[in-house]
């Protein structure tokens, strides 16, 4: 869908090469960074420690360097070598299956004394030009500054992963690479980059100019490319104050005040402005009181924070991971940030305030984003309580503390090292509860599963969400009613005034580990029927 608008010429970029490696590239990126340093109060604001630098950097030296000793790059270890003498600037990238040089025990030595800029990939050597031409002399590149023959390193450097973005003076992101071999530095069609002008030749209008331009710009060359569709770069993008995206296409920019690319470099207009603009805009009193004012609820500074929670989350979920045991510690950045903001603690990626209705997460339609089967990983990486213990598109269970049906008598993570929102190896939940027998069937008229709860049919007014599409349906299952949503609540969503209350819940299965220990394989909503669960009375019951 296209929109015309009226033309703007202090928005078009008069000289735009066909090439991203171009003087006008460089001069308008370095006039984004130095206006966002200069004039940008909320994301000069946001930096935590201007002091603090990760365990190791790459020298990248000077800018015209071409030959010699001093072109070489060189590993910087803080321990040995101190602090950096200025800033550093951090790489985004899409490792794939590509080949190359990475830091290992066996050329840690060489690394340290020199190596040439040619050994390295063309995204890392288009990224050491970039840093170079922008007067940077410091750059953080994961596979060079972590090393990647060591568990304990790795798990390490990864608890303070958010801590190098976040401090790094701006991010470079290979946004339009599949892999480490495409670059940064691409050539381009530079007509995909100027706006589309047409001449009025209407009777009012005679002469007038317009530009036509495609709805979904952003969501094409942002949200869409093959960089941001990388779940470690959800926090790689959101934590970093500043972002350089380098397209298929062209250069965009990201941080806290300002979203811009060249075909509008001072700001991307308001009628193009939708829900994937402004993603890294992190402030809960803002951002999520936004969110919630979407659904029709009152501001609330907890849930304005919670709610924001779940909307990266959602981000994070819809995007693939390589190694499916770095779900959690893959947002542990964000998770730390999020948890000075709530000031709460944290659970498998949810939060103890609200984690009875944040344990209704649903699995669309059984699937991920991509369109597999959704499924659970082997090996262990969750409870079955929390949506990180599955690959799928997850839509996060709404924050609420009202109408809730149960009492969480103890919550218990087990982590595998010191980073509590890292990974872990075991997990559960005392809850306190209505337990009821339950069963699911196949409805042949609508294909779909229908749930029976103490041997009442619920019907087709109950939905039924299953995590993984592989659930026998025919062994026995137990429902826990969860949250019970009232007029009150739908009536401040927007519903009508007759809308009936409904209950959520989970559906559980017995673990045949020892009475009482459930695994959650789904969950339901139901418009209100109250009385099903009367037959039933509390228990205590846990859920692993």
């Amino acid at each position: 869908m296209f929109i015309v608008q009226p033309r703007d010429d202090s928005e078009r970029l008069q000289n735009i090469n066909a090439s991203l490696d171009s003087g006008p590239c460089f001069t308008l990126a370095a006039g984004w960074l130095a206006d966002c340093i200069a004039k940008h109060s909320e994301c000069n604001s946001s930096v935590s420690d201007r002091n603090w630098f990760p365990t190791r950097l790459i020298d990248v030296g000077s800018y015209g360097l071409e030959s010699g000793s001093e072109a070489l790059l060189r590993l910087h270890i803080l321990s040995d070598h101190g602090p950096p003498k200025g800033p550093y600037m951090t790489l985004s990238h899409c490792w794939e299956s590509a080949k190359f040089m990475r830091l290992m025990q066996p050329n840690l030595d060489r690394m340290k004394t020199g190596f040439a800029v040619e050994d390295l990939p063309k995204t890392f050597r288009d990224a050491v030009y970039i840093v170079r031409r922008l007067g940077i002399r410091y750059l953080w590149i994961d596979s060079l500054c972590i090393q990647q023959d060591s568990v304990e390193d790795w798990e390490h450097e990864a608890a303070m992963m958010g801590d190098v973005y976040e401090n790094a003076l701006c991010n470079i992101a290979a946004t339009g690479s599949s892999n480490s071999d495409e670059g940064c530095l691409r050539d381009r069609e530079n007509l995909l980059v100027r706006p589309c002008i047409i001449t009025s030749n209407w009777e009012r209008l005679q002469g007038k100019t317009y530009s036509i331009v495609d709805l979904n710009f952003w969501k094409a060359n942002m949200t869409g490319a093959p960089l941001n569709r990388r779940a470690w770069v959800v926090q790689e993008r959101l934590l970093a104050l500043r972002v350089l995206h380098f397209g298929r296409t062209q250069l965009l920019w990201e941080c806290h005040e300002l979203d811009a690319c060249e075909t509008f470099p001072r700001g991307i207009p308001s009628d193009l402005a939708d829900m994937y603009t402004r993603f890294k805009n992190m402030d809960p009193a803002d951002n999520g009181r936004r969110l919630r004012s979407a659904y029709g609820t009152d501001p609330d500074p907890v849930l304005d924070a919670h709610q924001l929670w779940c909307k990266i989350v959602k981000a994070y979920m819809a995007c693939d991971l390589s190694h499916h045991e770095d779900k959690l510690i893959a947002l542990s950045g964000l998770a730390k940030k999020m948890q000075v903001i709530l000031k709460d603690e944290y659970f498998a990626g949810m939060w103890g305030t609200v984690l009875p209705s944040q344990l209704l997460w649903t699995v669309s339609a059984c699937q991920q984003a991509n369109g597999r089967p959704s499924c659970r990983p082997i090996p262990y990486r969750a409870p079955s309580w929390s949506w990180a213990s599955v690959d799928g598109d997850i839509y996060p269970g709404e924050s609420s503390r009202e109408g809730i049906m149960i009492t969480i008598l103890n919550s218990e993570i087990i982590p595998v090292n010191s980073n509590l929102t890292g990974r872990i190896k075991g997990g559960s939940l005392l809850i306190q509860g209505t337990l009821c027998a339950g069963q699911l069937y196949l409805a042949m008229s609508s294909n779909s599963v229908h749930l029976v709860v103490n041997k009442q049919d619920l019907g087709p007014e109950c939905r039924v969400s299953l995590d993984v599409d592989s659930e026998d349906l025919k062994e026995e299952v137990h429902c826990l009613p969860i949250h019970f949503r009232g007029p009150s609540f739908y009536r401040d969503a927007g519903y009508p005034e007759d809308f009936s209350p409904s209950i959520l819940g989970l559906i559980l299965r017995s673990a045949r580990t020892k009475n009482g220990i459930f695994r959650r394989i789904g969950s339901y909503w139901q418009q209100s029927v109250l009385d099903v669960y009367e037959t039933s009375s509390q228990c205590h019951l846990t859920i692993i």
